[in-house]
């Protein structure tokens, strides 16, 4: 039994919107991200971003992308991981680490998770890694009613300090 033209003509299209790179090749040998090579990489493709994932439409995805950072986010350079899950996305996480024009860490990164799209439950962090005041803002709710917002400023606290 063949599959539908339209089931066909969707791959088609997905296939030819995903530009596949190999993050593997840009890792130093402690496992780190080579951000030089990255920005390299990416002025000598042409394109807008470095990307590689794989997904099913509306089912799965798990995409990572390397490119110009977003006006919502620090000048240089995005490093993202998305993985979605379940109808429509419905579950899922990303995480996105930031630097600077230089590919050196800029200090910054988000994590956000999310469930049933956020309304059964969200979760956000961002840290700010800066030498006078360093700032974690933590914020989570659940059923979009309860939850709570932290901002912490200075260095952490090691577990078990009082």
């Amino acid at each position: 039994m063949r599959p539908p033209c339209s089931v066909l003509l969707l791959c088609a299209v997905a296939a030819a919107g995903c530009h596949n790179y190999d993050f593997a090749t840009a890792r130093l040998p402690n496992g780190e991200l080579d951000t030089k090579k990255l920005i390299a990489d990416l002025q000598a493709s042409g394109r807008v971003s470095l990307s590689d994932g794989f997904w099913i439409p509306l089912v799965h995805c798990d995409i990572t992308t390397f490119g110009p950072s977003k006006s919502d986010a620090p000048t240089g350079y995005t490093f993202g991981q998305l993985q979605a899950y379940g109808p429509v996305f419905c579950v899922g996480g990303m995480q996105e680490a930031y630097f600077t024009a230089t590919g050196e860490p800029a200090g910054e990164s988000r994590d956000r998770r999310w469930l049933g799209w956020g309304i059964v439950f969200h979760d956000y962090e961002e840290q700010i890694e800066a030498k006078l005041a360093p700032r974690t803002r933590h914020d989570w709710r659940v059923a979009l009613i309860f939850g709570k917002d932290d901002v912490r400023y200075g260095p952490s606290e090691p577990t078990g300090a009082k």
